[in-house]
């Protein structure tokens, strides 16, 4: 039993109760040690989670781009049927049509955009007629937000290659060169 003084405090010091031999007195450090331990994991994965979903994204971007950019090609894109202005079949014809298919990606700056005339094998073609292909590349290499996955990310090309059904006869096949016959750009 505690021995009370006259102003009724108890005497008995509660330290010595709260203190037991040879261990420390508290330990709130200890967790402040285990996160400063487990933050940079946690920091890598949260910015892993980032940086590959942000690549994922640019990846389906390009593969949007070659996609629009094989519809337009199949169809004889002209930008006048869409309000547009009118514009001369041949090379211009397909700066715009390079132009539009850059326009339709989000994140693909500095795209590569290669057209070439095929045929259902997939070798080149001369013809140009309703039934062969249009083949549509588009190539960029990846932007990286934090930059922690360098030596990942850095070797990767993002590449897409999509070929249509040519629907009417692809006007500006005359400015194509080279065989099989194809046309690059470079998305600004």
């Amino acid at each position: 039993m505690a021995v009370v003084d006259s102003e009724e405090h108890d005497v008995e010091p509660t330290e010595q109760r709260r203190r037991r031999p040879g261990l420390a007195f508290d330990d709130r450090g200890a967790s402040m040690v285990e996160f400063a331990l487990v933050l940079p994991l946690l920091i890598l994965i949260i910015f892993g989670i980032v940086e590959f979903g942000y690549l994922f994204a640019q990846h389906l971007d390009v593969r949007h781009g070659a996609r629009e950019g094989a519809r337009m090609a199949s169809v004889n894109y002209d930008p006048a049927a869409w309000g547009g202005t009118s514009i001369v079949a041949g090379q211009n014809q397909l700066n715009v049509l390079i132009k539009d298919t850059c326009a339709r990606m989000d994140f693909a700056d500095n795209a590569s955009v290669t057209i070439s005339l095929v045929d259902d094998t997939g070798t080149s073609t001369q013809d140009n007629q309703p039934g062969d292909y249009i083949q549509v590349t588009v190539s960029a290499t990846p932007e990286q937000i934090t930059g922690l996955f360098a030596p990942v990310i850095d070797p990767i090309t993002l590449d897409s290659t999509v070929s249509m059904r040519i629907e009417s006869a692809f006007a500006p096949v005359l400015a194509m060169s080279g065989s099989p016959l194809s046309y690059s750009g470079t998305c600004p």
